[in-house]
Order: C-alpha cells, then sequence, then structure tokens
C-alpha cells in the first residue's frame, strides 16, 4: 500500500504543487553550487560519455538509472521518488539532483545547451545561470570536485527461490533497503497494518533462463541486451521487450 500511495502522490505532485501555490522545484539531492556544461538529453543513461564537468537536463527519468561518469547536476521534468535508485545514486556521488514540474521553465532551460552554467538551490527555488568558467571559482565546490567512486559488491547466487522477512531481517542475499524496510515493520504501532514482504535474490533469474524450457527466451534475451549496446536510440523500446521477455 505505501509504494502504490507512493506511485499515485508522484503522479499527481505536479498538479498539488499547482493547486497550493507551491514552488515548481523539487530538490531530491541537495548540494553545494555546481558547475557544468548543460547537455539536453531525453533519456539518461549511466553509459553515456559526457565531458566533465557536465550539467544533464533530461526530459524523463525512470528512477533506475545512473548518473554519467563527470556528471554534477541532473536536472528533470520527471517526479523522482527520493527512494528511487537514481536518487540514492546521486546522493552517494554528490550529484545535483532536482525535478522542474514547469515544462516552460523546463524547456527554457534547453537554450542552456552547450553553455557553462551553475545551478545552486535557494530555499524551494533552483537558479540555473550561465557561469564563467567550470571550476570551484564559479560557486562552490561543485564544478571542478572530482567524483567519488562506489564499489558494489555483488552477492553470490543464492540457493533459494525467495526469501521471507525473517531471511531479510538476517541480511541473506538482501541489500540494505530490504533489511531496512524488514526492520521498520518492528517500529510500526499495532494499528498500521503493513503486507508481508518476500525477496526474490540474487541468481534466480539466471537459474530460471538455464532451465531447457526457457531456452528460446533466453536466446531471445541475449539478442536483445546486444543490441541495448548498440542501438541507444532504441533503448526504451529495446527495455520495454526485454522486460515483456523476462514476464
Amino acid at each position: 500500500p505505501g509504494f502504490a500511495a507512493s506511485l499515485m502522490l508522484t503522479a499527481y505532485e505536479k498538479c498539488l504543487r499547482r493547486v497550493s501555490g507551491g514552488a515548481p522545484w523539487q530538490v531530491v539531492s541537495r548540494t553545494d553550487a555546481r558547475v557544468g556544461t548543460v547537455h539536453a538529453l531525453r533519456s539518461m543513461r549511466g553509459d553515456l560519455q559526457l565531458p566533465a564537468p557536465s550539467v544533464v537536463l533530461a526530459d524523463t527519468l525512470g528512477g533506475e538509472e545512473d548518473p554519467p561518469e563527470g556528471t554534477v547536476a541532473v536536472i528533470t521534468c520527471s517526479a523522482v521518488d527520493v527512494l528511487s535508485h537514481v536518487a540514492v545514486r546521486a546522493r552517494t556521488m554528490g550529484v545535483f539532483l532536482a525535478t522542474c514540474f514547469d515544462v516552460e521553465a523546463f524547456d527554457a532551460l534547453k537554450d542552456l545547451a552547450g553553455k557553462i552554467v551553475r545551478v545552486a538551490a535557494k530555499a524551494d527555488v533552483v537558479v540555473v545561470e550561465e557561469s564563467a568558467i567550470v571550476g570551484p571559482d564559479a560557486g562552490g565546490s561543485g564544478g571542478g570536485a572530482p567524483q567519488k567512486k562506489v564499489c558494489v559488491s555483488r552477492p553470490p547466487p543464492s540457493a533459494d527461490v525467495w526469501i521471507d522477512e525473517d531471511g531479510i531481517r538476517a541480511g541473506r542475499a538482501t541489500g540494505a533497503k530490504s533489511r531496512n524496510l524488514a526492520a521498520l515493520r518492528a517500529q510500526l504501532p499495532d494499528w498500521i497494518k503493513l503486507p508481508s514482504s518476500a525477496v526474490v535474490p540474487h541468481g534466480v533469474l539466471a537459474r530460471v533462463l538455464a532451465a531447457p524450457e526457457n531456452a528460446q527466451a533466453s536466446s531471445r534475451l541475449s539478442d536483445l541486451s546486444a543490441q541495448l549496446k548498440e542501438r541507444h536510440e532504441l533503448v526504451e523500446a529495446l527495455l520495454t521487450e526485454i522486460r515483456d521477455t523476462i514476464v
């Protein structure tokens, strides 16, 4: 219920802000001022090669993206969940991340494509203005700050098909987010009923695809994955087909 409510509120956030008279900005990852060259993109992918430091204007963000290396700020017109993957990665990497719910204002920012700008949050508003230089002297530590390297250890494949909440709390092949959600249950009052949870651990999909009856789906998935690396202009369509193949 909590996740469904979050999706619903995210979809209505733009309308709620307009009705309430609130600022059309949501700062998801707040940092010092950031300076970089503007790149306007339809979508953002972690494997993009952008000159550092870069300020990315992304038309859409689904929440599962990684900021490209060298990115110091990301602005999008998509509502971003503060607990989404891209939000967590932005905060971990020290990347400024904000949503602009005013489409006209966001489109105006695209006119700065190719220019050096300074991005800073002031109260509930994000200020984007042209800057003369790239570097700390242009304001804040963002322009020339090296990106933090985050090393993530992949857990070994699990022998379990699924893990219940007892296993989640024990940390068996689950991440910190799953463990935190399981621990949250113990903190809730009795009158809040939270549905039970389970986790499909790392390695299950590979075992399912290795089954003889799934040979055709496995082959198709390999082909689509290869196309994904070469046909960047078809990334959304290919990802949809990959999802449909797996499901």
